[in-house]
């Protein structure tokens, strides 16, 4: 059915929320600003709209308080809908899931929408799960609602995890997760957990996959899966390659041939598995390529290409190449932390890990109060010196001579020394034979520094075909082993709206950018062939698209903003329906669509609101101070009473007036509160303050809708506990299965601390 007014009103409205949604998105960017450098360690910006219009005066003692910021209490909501007929139960009412006759993955299972179920990850890493009810899909009336049974499963995770399939193989309810190890680790795992009931889950196994590759996304057809990768690092095949598993469990891995240029670099954008086998959408880049740097020393020349990060070493008398090798071989490059030299004999005595090192500077530079007001610690007279011990070693770095000392932590003993250039440029660039041990060319700083500057008058740039080229490339194989490419793009730029596994073959949308606009079209294949034809619009993109065997279903993005449409042919879109601003102030989108075997179609809703905001406030014996209250950035009163103190408005901070007022030093942010009195806030106490304010998280609602053709009705999840993002969804033997993620509530500056994958299982109520 086709929902014209829906649509209608979606592109109107859609304007207005975008603005309201903007407002949101910024509050939840300054809170979470605040909360990334709670800890201290780094600088605190000001945060807050600039374009806000403040009072530019500063009240003091008898000044009355600023009113705090009015709010309509009011629920605004849909009417109540009547529940429709229940679906009957299905024959078996036990736990045990009934393998669908057809392809169980057509239910879901694959990637495509797990951006779009995570995109509101960067400002909460957990959120509460809350029935939020009704979802409003248009402004005439909501769907009918249908009630579900939910239980909420914690499968443990094992590094950052995310949920990338849900589905069956074998028989059993799976799940398959890409996970990470500990910083420095470049290896992922496929980690598989199995289920009879989608109740009770194992862990099946874990597959390393090697170093340097990750996956991307995770596809099926019904009876594999196909876990679709790159490499890290170029390869000569073009770095791509298929995991494939039967079980989840045991995996083997296919390099995909890949003709690509040695510039290029490749990207898989989508994937997707059927009868007719697997395909994956690719994008090869090739960027301008800078012209090697040619450096000339007496009797030598090195050759920089810092395109592919090389460097060749040649005798200039008879044009031999001596040597070659990577240039972070040359030049020892950051890496895990800052590397601490002896300038006398090159040696690297030891390498102190970033966050330890920025950390000792962090009371000097960057210090501030980690309170929501551009509080930071006075400017020092002198450079500092800053001593940091580590692995055995004091490392002290003295900026007002420009020295530093390396000394044994046990004795005292100094084991090396030299001037801070020395530490932070490391031992000059010297080349020696590996074999021989010969040193063909050793120069100093000042002599490499002055052979660059030459260097410039000697590049060259190409004439032409000096312009980043894009192509889109549809890569297909029947059986994970022979393999064909289809150009869909020319080289000016492309993206691949969406790709689908049909009977006979697959359908892609690519968006192809050109000097001469933007065009659509959607390319078939069946039967081995490959055709196009333009597609309509160009201001479509579909998260996850479905095959329901008489036409595709797709939810995503368009005009409007988020909806469903339907298509018999993938080439012509109608809309079905639209999410509008809701009325509850949460923001709704769709992230994934499934089909059972008996033709319904299910569609993953979620929404999620960030409630109402609420200034800080510290409250202690004798005064309370509120952060970000109303026109006030800073208001005191007296505990108790709630007589005014002191208010301070942004402009105050921003005219530099209240230097003598509120300063940061040594930890603690110390108010002058013009009456004699002071109020001290240590940091610790602040950062508690804002942990219990930030720290509980948002509000997520998660629906599914659903139809059998005609009419569209909708479940509403009710489930206890919180979740992070909901991406995959999957339909089988009359039950609702929401694949997820819980990252915990810190994992976006800290080692996640709390971690697991989620399951919701549904299932209709009195089945």
């Amino acid at each position: 059915m086709s929902q014209t007014t829906n649509e209608r009103g979606a592109a109107d409205g859609w304007g207005v929320w975008g603005a309201l949604s903007a407002l949101a998105i910024a509050t939840v960017i300054a809170v979470v600003t605040f909360a990334l450098t709670s800890d201290g360690e780094a600088t605190v910006q000001a945060v807050g709209d600039d374009s806000t219009q403040i009072a530019s005066t500063t009240t003091i003692a008898q000044a009355e308080a600023a009113a705090p910021p009015s709010s309509d209490g009011t629920e605004g909501g849909p009417p109540e809908v009547a529940a429709v007929e229940e679906p009957p139960e299905p024959e078996d009412a036990t736990n045990t899931i009934d393998l669908p006759a057809g392809p169980a993955t057509r239910a879901g299972g694959d990637a495509a929408g797990f951006e779009a179920g995570m995109r509101s990850e960067p400002f909460a890493a957990a959120t509460q799960i809350t029935n939020m009810g009704p979802t409003e899909v248009g402004f005439t009336t909501n769907f009918p609602t249908v009630d579900y049974t939910w239980d909420r499963i914690e499968l443990a995770g094992s590094g950052l995890t995310e949920m990338a399939w849900l589905g069956i193989l074998d028989g059993q309810l799976v799940a398959i997760s890409p996970t990470w190890g500990p910083p420095g680790d470049e290896a992922q795992a496929l980690v598989t957990s199995v289920s009879d009931d989608g109740i009770s889950w194992e862990r099946a196994g874990s597959y390393q996959t090697p170093d340097n590759w990750w996956i991307s996304r995770v596809v099926g057809d019904g009876d594999r899966v196909f876990a679709l990768a790159q490499a890290s690092e170029p390869l000569s095949e073009g770095g791509i390659a298929v995991f494939t598993s039967a079980d989840g469990v045991e995996w083997s891995m296919t390099d995909v041939p890949l003709a690509a240029e040695p510039d290029q670099h490749i990207y898989i954008q989508n994937g997707a598995a059927g009868p007719a086998g697997v395909l994956l959408a690719i994008t090869l880049e090739t960027y301008p390529e800078e012209p090697p740097r040619v450096l000339v020393f007496e009797g030598y020349e090195v050759t920089l290409d810092y395109m592919r990060s090389t460097f060749v070493l040649v005798d200039s008398s008879t044009d031999e190449e001596l040597m070659s090798g990577m240039l972070d071989e040359l030049f020892n490059w950051g890496g895990e932390g800052q590397r601490i030299w002896d300038p006398d004999t090159g040696e690297v005595i030891t390498i102190v890990p970033w966050e330890i090192w920025e950390r000792a500077w962090s009371g000097y530079y960057g210090g501030g109060s980690p309170l929501p007001i551009p509080i930071y610690e006075p400017e020092q007279a002198a450079g500092p010196i800053v001593s940091v011990e580590y692995d055995g070693y004091v490392i002290t770095v003295n900026e007002r001579d420009g020295n530093f000392t390396v000394a044994d932590a046990d004795t005292g003993n100094e084991i090396a020394s030299g001037s801070l250039d020395d530490l932070y440029q490391g031992p000059a660039p010297q080349f020696t034979d590996p074999d021989t041990g010969e040193v063909y060319l050793a120069v100093t700083w000042d002599e490499w520094y002055q052979a660059e500057e030459r260097s410039w008058e000697t590049v060259e740039y190409p004439e032409g075909d000096y312009y980043y080229r894009s192509r889109t490339a549809l890569v297909t194989s029947p059986d994970g082993e022979s393999w064909s490419v289809e150009y869909a793009t020319d080289g000016e730029g492309g993206h691949v709206s969406f790709v689908v596994a049909t009977a006979d073959g697959f359908i892609a949308r690519v968006n192809d950018f050109s000097e001469f606009g933007e065009r659509a079209s959607t390319w078939k294949m069946s039967n081995g062939t490959w055709s196009s034809t333009d597609a309509d619009g160009t201001d479509l993109w579909l998260h996850s698209v479905v095959d329901t065997g008489s036409g595709l279903i797709g939810v995503g993005e368009g005009s409007g903003g988020p909806a469903l449409w339907s298509s018999p042919d993938g080439i012509s879109w109608s809309t079905e329906f639209a999410i509008v601003p809701q009325d509850d102030g949460s923001h709704a989108w769709l992230t994934s669509v499934a089909v059972d075997d008996a033709g319904t179609v299910g569609a993953l809703a979620v929404k999620e609101r960030w409630g109402d905001y609420r200034p800080l406030v510290i409250e202690q014996d004798r005064y309370t101070a509120f952060f970000e209250d109303g026109e006030s950035l800073l208001r005191v009163t007296e505990t108790g009473s709630g007589e005014l103190v002191l208010s301070l408005t942004w402009q105050d901070f921003e005219d530099d007036a209240v230097a003598d007022i509120v300063t940061w030093e040594d930890g603690v942010t110390t108010i002058e509160l013009g009456n004699g009195d002071v109020m001290a806030i240590p940091d610790d106490e602040a950062t508690a303050a804002m942990d219990e304010l930030y720290g509980g998280g948002n509000e997520m609602g998660i629906s599914v809708f659903f139809s059998n053709g005609s009419e569209w009705v909708e479940a509403v999840v009710a489930a206890e506990g919180s979740i992070s993002g909901a991406s995959q969804l999957f339909l089988a033997d009359g039950k609702i299965f929401i694949g997820g993620t819980y990252w915990g509530a810190e994992s976006y500056y800290r080692a996640p601390t709390d971690e697991a994958l989620i399951v919701l299982v549904g299932t209709p109520s009195g089945g």
